[in-house]
């Protein structure tokens, strides 16, 4: 993914936003939408994953012992 990963979800020229109004909104649009946000959400989850795992390694070396 690029660093405009929601770029995927462009329909007419529309970007997603949180939390707009989706009346005008295709279905097609909000399939995409959707689909772009799953990604993103699995994108985050790694992240936060990886993110942990790098604290508890960094605390199990420089950690003072009790």
């Amino acid at each position: 993914m690029t660093d405009s990963h929601l770029d995927d979800n462009k329909s007419h020229g529309e970007d997603y936003r949180v939390g707009q109004d989706l009346y005008a909104a295709s279905v097609e649009d909000m399939r995409a939408w959707a689909e772009a946000l799953r990604r993103e959400i699995i994108r985050l989850d790694a992240e936060i994953e990886k993110k942990q795992r790098e604290r508890a390694a960094a605390d199990s070396i420089f950690k003072k012992p009790d």
